[in-house]
């Protein structure tokens, strides 16, 4: 698991924040995200997106609970990591939201139910 201190210490320094108040990570990018590398407890190494880590370390939460989480900007500006602005949610929500932005059509399984539902918007 990560040493929640350090890198509590560690995002605390890597970001400017915009006229909408978004923490914009100022380091390494993959597509669109900030990425950090991060050396867990056991000494092993793990590159992951920079919100995501920025959501565990203030909520305390290990890769295990956040296994089957997404963590969605409710800014819609990838590169943020204020923490106000990022919210967890099951990865079937995130996809409908992301489809939603852009106007597609999505059909997922609900995951409590043998039954697909579908979201659009025209």
């Amino acid at each position: 698991e990560v040493d929640f201190k350090k890198y509590e210490r560690k995002l605390a320094n890597l970001y400017e924040i915009n006229e909408h108040d978004c923490h914009i990570w100022t380091k390494c990018t993959r597509g669109k995200y900030g990425r950090i590398n991060t050396q867990l407890i056991s000494g092993c190494w793990h590159t992951m997106n920079a919100h995501r880590l920025k959501y565990m370390v203030v909520h305390r939460m290990s890769f295990m609970q956040m296994e089957e989480f997404d963590v969605s900007h409710l800014c819609h500006t990838p590169l943020c990591i204020n923490i106000e602005h990022l919210s967890l949610e099951p990865s079937h929500v995130n996809l409908i939201g992301r489809s939603v932005l852009i106007g597609a059509s999505v059909t997922v399984m609900h995951p409590s139910q043998d039954a697909a539902f579908s979201v659009s918007v025209t």
